[in-house]
Order: C-alpha cells, then structure tokens, then sequence
C-alpha cells in the first residue's frame, strides 16, 4: 500500500488561503471537483441538514429543520441532478418539543424516502420516523421508531430490501424498517449497558449480502469500535478499530465499497488535528488506519464511493480562523492509493456539511446551514480513473 499524505497545518493553512475551488473541467486530472456555484434551497432560517439521492427519479432530497411559529418543524425540497430546484419547499413534521439531527434515505427500486430524527417528545431523545413517496408527499403518519435516538444514522439495503436505522441511548441501539414504514423484528442491541459507554454514535453502511456495520466511539477506553448486524442479531462481537479517541458530533462516516467486498471509514481525531480512513472486511476484520491529512480544526465530512470506478471521495472540512470552514476532498483507488493531493472544493461552507452520493453517476450533492439559510453545490468525482469520456468534463 502507497504511504498516505501527511498535511501539515502551514501547507493546510496555505491551501485554505492561496488555492482556488477546482472546477468541474479540472476532474479529469484531479478526480475530484465541485460544478457550478453555490445556490439556495431556502433563504430562511434553518439548522441540521441531510440530503439522499433517489435513482429512481434521478433526483435528491434535501432536509433541514428550524424553529418558527413557536413549534420545531422539519422542512424538505426536491433537487434534480442537474441542481435545479423542483417544486417548493415543504413541511414533513412539526412539534412542540426539539427535531435534532434528521437524516434521510432513499429506498432505491421503491422510489420511497424514510427520514429519521432524535425527538425530545416521547420518547425523550428516541427516534421518530416519516414515511415518504418519491414526491415527497407522506406516506403514513409519523411514527416512533425506538429508545435511543441521540446521533441518529439511517442507511437502506438494496439487499434486504429494508432501512436500517441506529442511535444512541443506553448503548448503541439499532432497528430495521421496511419499505412500507413498519417496525422490521426487534431492536438489535449493538453497544449495551454491560458494554463499554458509547458515546457518540457513527455511521452505518449495508453490504452485499445484507450485512450491516456500525461503528461509534468506546468513551471509556479511548477507540473507535464497530459491531455487525444481520437482520436478526449481533454478529460477533464488539471489533476495536482505531486506537484513539474518535471525533465528537459523529465518531465515524462510513460507506460499502462494492468491488471488493469491503467497507471504507474516514474519521477525525478529538482534538481536529488529523483524519485517518481505514477498510473493514466482510468477516469485520479492520485495517491499521492510515492519514489522509493532518493540521486544524479537521472534521470528517463523507465517505462516496463511484460504481463506475470503484473509487471513493474522501471529504472533509477544515475550520477557518474567523469562522466559516473549506471543503476538502481527495480520491482513494481500488487499489488503496491517495490519488494526487487534497483538493479545494468549495469555501465558505459550514464545518456540518451533509453529502448525498448519486453512486452510478460519480455525483454527489453538497448541501449546508449557512448565515440562515440552506445552501448546495454539486460534486463530481471517481473520473480520474475512468476512460477518457471524461476529458472534455461532463455533458
């Protein structure tokens, strides 16, 4: 394996300050690049937010929530691949008490959104749900979806055909979802009471075969750890994956990388010095994590992996001195290489980025909280390794 690239803090610092956004006619020898510029989802006031790509009607939902007219509301909007917003933005939830935390999925071949968030009605820092047809319009009433919804992390599984939702309580807490907004077995219990204290949760991601990881952060002793899951239960046990202490907000993003088999990881450290990705086989075996960059204020923004390349985005920010932070991105091969060298994406943004990978396309949409309202930027990536269509950008 090629030795991964150190970023120290001045070279970080100088890219931040001297380096231009790479452009979408730059991918071909960057593999990474933004397209266009930044636009608007909505102009008011908003917090929290996910998006998910939906490939039966080539488009992505993009989520927020905020407080107005004395109730937390939890809002969404339409977005087609080409950044083009469709329709108005509309409400999905509203309570008295807080929406923290949404997160989305996309049931591909079902042309169906879940939305998942930590609530502080009943049950207290549970989990509710909303059921959504690809028009955005609900299917079904919101409903309770478990105990433990701090750090809330929703994924589907083409392969079982079902979300899986994970969150934290007492323990790392998981539940599957079908297709049709109902409650899939029991609760997996992947970190309990007799375990180690987790805290907080990371992401989750489904393989081939329908197998599930997750990963969170081992408060007490200092890891990032993972457990499997089947549908049915726990797959072995509690697996140490890095030996240190994982980043606060999320532990671990995470995503399946199809060509061989594998799950790839990209974390940050507590302190924001450094970013680390790491693989995880089918049988749940870890590989030692390696640097992608190291200097300040670090955060882990995203795992994407490309189907046409089988390459994958590593994405993350880094926090300027006055606020505000710069997206950073760089490729990782099949083969397990660091292509080229961190790229500037996108300026400006928030330090809580959200990506929606559209997978089959090598595109991914950027979206942020940013000065009361809710912004997005299209990605590209995956097309360094890919054959020379490529070379005049991307039609």
């Amino acid at each position: 394996m090629a030795p991964s690239l150190f970023l120290a803090a001045p070279l970080l610092a100088a890219l931040i300050g001297a380096a231009a956004p790479a452009a979408a006619a730059d991918c071909a020898a960057t593999g990474i690049a933004v397209r266009g510029e930044p636009f608007a989802i909505t102009t008011a006031e908003a917090y929290g937010t996910a998006a998910a790509w939906n490939p039966d009607r080539g488009e992505y939902l993009v989520i927020w929530h905020l407080y107005a007219d004395g109730e937390h509301r939890l809002r969404a909007r339409r977005v087609a691949a080409d950044g083009a917003l469709l329709g108005e933005e509309f409400e999905l939830a509203h309570d008295s008490n807080a929406i923290i935390d949404p997160v989305v999925a996309a049931a591909s071949g079902h042309d169906r959104y879940l939305v998942a968030w930590q609530t502080q009605n009943v049950p207290f820092n549970g989990a509710r749900a909303q059921l959504l047809d690809g028009d955005g319009s609900a299917r079904g009433d919101v409903f309770v979806v478990g105990e433990a919804g701090a750090e809330p992390a929703l994924v589907y599984g083409a392969a079982n055909g079902k979300f899986l939702f994970s969150g934290r309580g007492l323990g790392v807490l998981a539940q599957w979802i079908g297709v049709e907004g109902t409650l899939d077995g029991g609760v997996l219990t992947l970190a309990g009471d007799d375990d180690p204290v987790a805290a907080p949760n990371g992401s989750l991601a489904i393989n081939a075969s329908g197998q599930a990881l997750a990963l969170w952060r081992d408060q007490e002793n200092d890891q990032l750890v993972g457990r499997r899951a089947s549908e049915a239960a726990a797959v072995g046990g509690i697996v140490s994956y890095a030996d240190e202490f994982p980043a606060s907000g999320t532990a671990a993003l995470l995503d399946y990388r199809v060509a061989d088999d594998r799950y790839v990881s990209l974390y940050g450290n507590f302190d924001e010095t450094a970013l680390r990705w790491f693989g995880v086989d089918a049988a749940g075996a870890g590989t030692t994590p390696q640097t992608v960059a190291e200097g300040a204020g670090l955060v882990a923004a995203a795992v994407a992996y490309d189907e046409a390349t089988a390459s994958t985005a590593l994405l993350w920010t880094a926090r300027g001195a006055e606020g505000g932070a710069t997206l950073f991105g760089q490729l990782l091969s099949p083969a397990d290489v660091l292509e080229g060298t961190p790229q500037v994406l996108s300026e400006a943004v928030s330090s809580e980025i959200a990506v929606a990978p559209a997978r089959e396309q090598g595109a991914a949409l950027l979206v942020w909280a940013d000065a009361e309202q809710v912004r997005a930027r299209q990605l590209v990536y995956g097309c360094v390794l890919a054959d020379a269509i490529f070379a005049d950008g991307f039609d």
